[in-house]
């Protein structure tokens, strides 16, 4: 699950994490309502392990490097062409790696809230309902996320 990943930034954590969702899921599974996604459960299951993590580790570092070779898969080096120029490549790797950095140093609150909006691509209904907060805090949260990340993010001129 990506947006475990995302959230501790460590592969080995985040395997054991999935791991310990897919789990509980499982022996939880009578609970899941049909009225829901299960996707939304699911997430709901994974976040609720990640907050745990963190709780439980308050000075838990985490990895901001990003594997270049996953440039072209994000759209970040456009594959299509032979337009392969190793500047661009170069200031959108920074830029790239300036915006993991920043997110991955927001609280986790907010930084669940950016990962479930940005990554996932989630409503702000969807948000809401995983993370069992009403939907103007989302979008407060993701604002305040938006704030701290403009004043982080170093900027280049692409």
């Amino acid at each position: 699950m990506s947006y475990v990943f995302k959230m501790v930034r460590n592969q080995y954590d985040s395997e054991d994490l999935v791991q310990e969702t897919f789990m509980r899921a499982f022996s939880a599974l009578k609970q899941f309502s049909a009225k829901g996604k299960f996707s939304s459960w699911l997430l709901r299951i994974a976040h609720n392990i990640c907050m745990a993590f963190f709780n439980k580790r308050k000075n838990y570092k985490i990895d901001t490097n990003i594997e270049i070779e996953n440039l072209g898969e994000k759209g970040i080096v456009n594959k299509s062409t032979n337009d392969h120029n190793p500047l661009d490549i170069t200031i959108k790797y920074e830029f790239l790696s300036s915006v993991n950095l920043a997110i991955s140093e927001l609280p986790p609150i907010h930084k669940s809230c950016v990962l479930l909006r940005y990554l996932i691509e989630l409503s702000y209904n969807d948000i809401s309902e995983i993370l069992d907060i009403p939907i103007g805090t989302v979008k407060s949260r993701i604002a305040e996320a938006r704030k701290k990340l403009k004043g982080s993010v170093v900027r280049y001129e692409i």
